[in-house]
């Protein structure tokens, strides 16, 4: 799924960049990087590299602003990427959802890096590109979220289960995510139910619940702010979403100390034990 020539250069407009930003491509296949190149050649200057060793070199001849890569080439260059210095670099990570992929999540998503999962071929990656590099940019609760839930989800749940996180925030349903995860939204619910789980749409509200106590716990942000970015009709939304899924927690509770990591607790205990209305 890729945007038009006109469409790249409209939706990176508004990002306000006077310059094409650098793009460095890890990927080796020649079919991938072309994928890449439709998306985004009209918009970036793309550099392309066999592995993410290449990539720390490469900047001595100038600055990549984003790395495009897939979790085969992260997972291979994450000594090199922490041993280079490369960690403040935004990533973008373009990748089927499969087991494989999946499984490796846990340590592909560090907390307090920048890293957007898109998910090929349904997602496009400009989108992306554009929420990695805009400054003010929060960092995600989902490494965190992800950590705790996989290793307590069965393998058969695992895929729609981490992309329901990673997309959570996203306003999509529970049907297009299932798309995603190549099973249907009956097999989804199946599979919640047989695991113990509760519904994916509790799952979804609430990982979004988290979402919003991770901005307001980590980074200050009023309902109002995380509002506008994650587009609720009202700020009090985020309350009512709040109380219902975390325990009765408010953002004043927040405020006054209340830590993601108890609602984090809260919310897998209910997640796995305790079904809501």
């Amino acid at each position: 799924m890729s945007l038009s020539q006109d469409q790249q250069r409209a939706e990176f407009g508004v990002m306000g960049q006077p310059l094409k930003p650098s793009v460095g491509v890890v990927m080796r296949g020649s079919g991938d990087r072309s994928v890449i190149g439709e998306q985004l050649a009209y918009v970036a200057v793309l550099r392309y590299f066999d592995a993410i060793d290449g990539l720390g070199e490469a900047m001595v001849g100038g600055p990549i602003d984003v790395v495009v890569t897939d979790a085969d080439a992260l997972r291979a260059g994450m000594n090199a990427w922490r041993a280079g210095g490369l960690s403040r670099l935004p990533v973008v990570v373009y990748d089927r959802a499969d087991r494989l992929t999946v499984d490796a999540l846990p340590v592909l998503l560090v907390p307090g890096v920048r890293v957007e999962f898109v998910v090929r071929p349904a997602e496009p990656l400009l989108p992306a590109l554009k929420r990695v590099m805009a400054g003010g940019w929060p960092t995600s609760a989902v490494p965190l979220i992800l950590r705790r839930l996989l290793p307590m989800a069965p393998p058969p749940l695992r895929v729609f289960l981490a992309i329901a996180v990673l997309k959570a925030t996203s306003g999509r349903g529970v049907e297009q995510l299932a798309r995603w995860s190549r099973i249907s939204p009956r097999t989804a619910e199946r599979r919640l139910k047989r695991a113990g789980w509760a519904t994916a749409r509790v799952v979804l509200q609430t990982v979004r619940a988290l979402d919003a106590v991770w901005l307001m716990s980590e980074h200050g942000w009023p309902a109002r702010r995380i509002q506008r970015l994650r587009q609720f009709a009202h700020s009090s939304s985020i309350t009512r979403l709040m109380q219902r899924y975390l325990g009765g927690l408010t953002p004043a509770g927040v405020r006054e100390g209340a830590g993601f990591e108890s609602a984090l607790d809260f919310a897998c205990a209910a997640m796995m034990h305790r079904r809501h209305g």
